[in-house]
Formats: C-alpha cells, sequence, structure tokens
C-alpha cells in the first residue's frame, strides 16, 4: 500500500504519462505487485505457479 504524498498526486491531476507517475511513487516507497509477489516468492510464502495464476 502507499500513501499518497503531494507528489503523486500532482503527476496525477497533471495528467502525467504512466512511467513518470511510477517513477515519482517508486521514489515515495511503492512496491509494485509483482515485486512483492516475487519477494514472497524468495521467501518461501507462495509459489512461481501461483504469481503467475494471480497476475497473468
Amino acid at each position: 500500500m502507499l500513501e499518497f504524498t503531494d507528489q503523486p498526486k500532482a503527476k496525477i491531476t497533471e495528467n502525467t504519462d504512466k512511467a513518470e507517475i511510477y517513477a515519482v511513487t517508486k521514489t515515495d516507497g511503492m512496491i509494485a505487485l509483482l515485486e512483492l509477489a516475487l519477494q514472497k516468492m524468495m521467501e518461501g510464502q507462495t509459489t512461481f505457479s501461483e504469481i503467475i495464476a494471480v497476475t497473468a
């Protein structure tokens, strides 16, 4: 979950492209769902098959 700060809110309201919004939110600490899933797989909490089933 990401708490929206003023910078991402501004980018969204300015109709900025996805890549720039993604970059701003990453610097604010956002972890993408796929990244989090892969992290959980490495920790043994899920499997690659489960990740593919959910994200494909």
